[in-house]
């Protein structure tokens, strides 16, 4: 593709984009006009504009393509995890908690009251450290699997740990 490759940051900031990804992370696919019908507020020009800079920076891909009346529709996802630390499934695991949120908020007044949490935290860990942390979380978690209780609420809980630039 000709068009300009931009950094992930610079494609996924516009809220637009986050309006089609989210779409998109909540029907797995969709053509242009499924979007555009999605988010009338902006023109079909620019709908398609914001797809293209999508599609060029891989963001999402083309999965098939319709002929309609001599046309050709494309239906488009999120682009598949290639590896691990692939920074497409990165976002695609961030725009999902976004989407579950946006959820939970949509659907309750006061999430205040549901013990709703965000946190972040740093440590200073070594390798070895790391590693254990990550064998006491693991611990951790498995210890409340299969935990069930009659007035219990399905949570989840997302971890995401990535080295820091800052020290």
């Amino acid at each position: 593709m000709e068009g300009k490759i931009m950094s992930k940051v610079d494609v996924l900031i516009n809220p637009i984009r986050i309006q089609i990804l989210q779409y998109l992370s909540i029907h797995q696919t969709a053509t242009a006009s499924e979007i555009i019908e999605y988010i009338p507020t902006v023109s079909k020009a620019s709908i398609y504009n914001h797809i293209k800079i999508l599609e060029e920076n891989n963001i999402i891909q083309v999965v098939q393509e319709n002929r309609i009346r001599g046309t050709v529709e494309k239906v488009f996802r999120i682009s598949q995890k290639k590896e691990d630390g692939d920074i497409n499934g990165i976002f695609s695991f961030l725009l999902l908690l976004m989407v579950d949120f946006q959820k939970y908020y949509d659907k309750y007044s006061s999430p205040s009251q549901d013990m709703l949490f965000a946190g972040r935290d740093y440590f200073h860990l070594s390798d070895e450290q790391y590693a254990q942390f990550l064998k006491e979380y693991n611990e951790l978690c498995q210890k409340y699997y299969e935990k069930k209780t009659t007035n219990g609420k399905l949570r989840s809980v997302s971890i995401i740990s990535s080295p820091t630039t800052e020290e």
